[in-house]
């Protein structure tokens, strides 16, 4: 038992048409049209919802204490906010990079 097509000017005529590979009449395009713009419309609210819940979680996130000094975490600090950096902040980043250096030469073998 087959189904009867959907008329032209409705969103399944449109995929009908697409999918036979048929010429598309300006009816068909609107309804798709029509039907593209509402879901859209609908998942826009959807996704500014989900962008607002994301900011405040970046919101709280970012109270977080910064690093204190004598750390590599607050040389980077320093770096960025483009801050004189200190001479304990320095040597953690020398000791930082001194590690990081070695593994890598571990790894790799040499």
């Amino acid at each position: 038992m087959s189904r009867e097509p959907q008329p032209c000017g409705t969103p399944a005529a449109y995929q009908r048409h697409r999918k036979n590979g048929e010429p598309l009449d300006d009816a068909c395009r609107e309804a798709w049209r029509l039907k593209s713009a509402a879901y859209r419309a609908a998942n826009l609210e959807t996704a500014r919802a989900a962008d607002r819940e994301s900011k405040r979680r970046r919101r709280r996130e970012e109270a977080r204490e910064p690093m204190p000094c004598g750390t590599n975490a607050a040389r980077q600090r320093h770096v960025d906010r483009g801050e004189p950096v200190d001479e304990a902040c320095a040597e953690a980043g020398r000791a930082y990079w001194r590690e990081r250096n070695r593994k890598r030469r571990e790894a790799s073998g040499a």
